[in-house]
C-alpha cells in the first residue's frame, strides 16, 4: 500500500540521511506495472514475466535494505518474525481478499467455482492470475525461516558477516534453487527470484559501505545511465513478440521471462543495483517522476485489479483496451488504497485512545 512505501522513503540511514531511493523503486514498480498490463492486454505478451521478476526482485533488495545496518537481523527475534509476517498481512491480504471475492460474485461462479473460491481464501489454489499472489505469500511465509538459519550460520562462520560473501551466497543459492525447480519438479513460488534480490542488496550495502567503490561509481555516472537505458530497451525488446519475430522468425513464440526465469532475475537485479548507484543520473531521475512513483506505490492495486477490469472491457483495439483498463486499474486503486489506508488510521486512532 501507499502508507507502507511512504514510510521507506524516509528512513533514516547510518549518517542521518534520508534515504531518498526508495522514491526510484516506486518509479522501477510504475514501469514494471505498465509490462504487465500491456501482456493482459495482448500489446507485450512476455512483458509480464519480466515485470514479475523486477518485483521479486525488488521484494528482496527491500528485504536486506541496504540503506539500514543489519536490518536482516530482525529474524533472530521472534518479535521480529512476528512484525515481519504482520506487515507482510497487512500489505497483502485486504486488496487481495477483497479482488477475490469480487472475482467470485461477480462472475456468479462462472470463473471460479466454489471449491476453488475456497481454496484461495487460504492460498491453497494457484489460479490464473493470482499465481503472483499465491507464490508471493509463500515466499514470505518461507523467508523468515531461511534468513534465520543464515543468521544463525552466519554467528559461526565468519565470512558470512561480510557483505559480499553472503551476496554471492545467495546468488548461488537463486541458481541452486532453480535447476531444482526444473530437474527435480520442486515446487516454483520464484524464492529463487527474490533471493537474486537479496543477493543485490547484499552487493550494494557492500558497495555503499565502502568509500573506493563509492569514488569510483561517480566517475561513471554516464555509462550507468547508458547501461540502464539499455536494460530498458532490452526489456521492451524482449517483451514483444512482432519485435522478436522481426530479428528471427519464431523467436518471439519463445518467453524470455517465463522461460528463462533465472537469468530474467539477474537481469532486473542488474537494474535495481544501477539504479541505486546511480541515484543522481538522467534515468534515475526518470524513474522519481511523479506520475511514475504515484503508479509504482499503486502497482500491487493494479495489479490484482487490472485482470478483473480486463474481462469486462474488450474494445476491438489493442492500444484502446489497454488505455482503458489501465486508467480504470489506476482509478480503482486509487479508491481502494484510500479506502484502506482511512480504515488503518482510524484503527490506529482507536488504539491510541483506548491507551489514554
Amino acid at each position: 500500500m501507499a502508507a507502507e512505501t511512504n514510510e521507506n522513503s524516509t528512513i533514516k540511514t547510518a549518517n542521518g540521511s534520508t534515504a531518498e531511493h526508495f522514491v526510484q523503486f516506486d518509479g522501477l514498480r510504475g514501469f514494471a506495472i505498465f509490462f504487465v498490463v500491456c501482456c493482459h492486454c495482448n500489446i507485450l505478451i512476455h512483458g509480464g514475466g519480466l515485470a514479475n521478476a523486477l518485483f521479486f526482485d525488488l521484494a528482496g533488495f527491500l528485504l536486506i535494505n541496504p540503506f539500514k545496518e543489519r536490518s536482516e537481523e530482525r529474524f533472530l527475534s521472534l518479535w521480529g518474525i512476528l512484525r515481519f509476517y504482520g506487515s507482510r498481512a497487512l500489505r497483502i491480504l485486504p486488496g487481495y481478499y477483497l479482488v477475490v471475492l469480487l472475482v467470485y460474485f461477480q462472475s456468479d461462479g462462472y470463473w471460479l467455482n466454489k471449491e476453488q473460491f475456497l481454496n484461495l481464501l487460504y492460498f491453497n489454489e494457484n489460479w490464473g492470475h493470482f499465481w503472483f499472489i499465491h507464490a508471493y505469500f509463500w515466499v514470505t511465509y518461507y523467508i523468515p525461516f531461511i534468513m534465520l538459519l543464515f543468521l544463525l550460520l552466519a554467528k559461526k562462520i565468519k565470512a558470512l558477516k561480510n557483505d559480499l560473501v553472503c551476496s554471492v551466497v545467495f546468488l548461488v543459492l537463486a541458481g541452486v534453487l532453480r535447476i531444482l525447480c526444473l530437474g527435480l519438479g520442486v515446487r516454483d513460488i520464484r524464492l529463487d527470484q527474490l533471493m537474486v534480490g537479496i543477493a543485490a542488496g547484499y552487493l550494494c550495502r557492500y558497495i555503499r559501505n565502502n568509500d573506493k567503490f563509492k569514488a569510483s561509481i561517480a566517475k561513471y555516472k554516464t555509462a550507468g545511465d547508458i547501461l540502464i537505458l539499455f536494460i530498458v530497451l532490452l526489456v521492451i525488446i524482449l517483451s514483444s513478440k512482432k519485435v522478436l519475430n522481426l530479428i528471427r522468425p519464431g523467436l518471439g513464440d519463445k518467453s524470455f521471462g517465463w522461460d528463462y526465469l533465472y537469468i530474467s532475475a539477474l537481469l532486473m537485479g542488474l537494474l535495481i543495483i544501477l539504479t541505486f548507484l546511480f541515484k543522481e543520473g538522467i534515468s534515475a531521475k526518470i524513474f522519481r517522476i511523479k506520475p511514475l512513483v504515484f503508479i509504482g506505490k499503486l502497482s500491487y492495486l493494479i495489479y490484482l485489479l487490472n485482470f478483473l477490469v480486463a474481462l469486462q472491457i474488450r474494445p476491438k483495439s489493442e492500444i484502446l483496451w489497454f488505455i482503458c483498463v489501465f486508467s480504470v486499474s489506476v482509478v480503482l486503486a486509487y479508491v481502494v488504497d484510500s479506502l484502506f489506508a482511512f480504515v488503518i488510521s482510524k484503527c490506529k486512532m482507536i488504539k491510541g485512545f483506548k491507551k489514554q
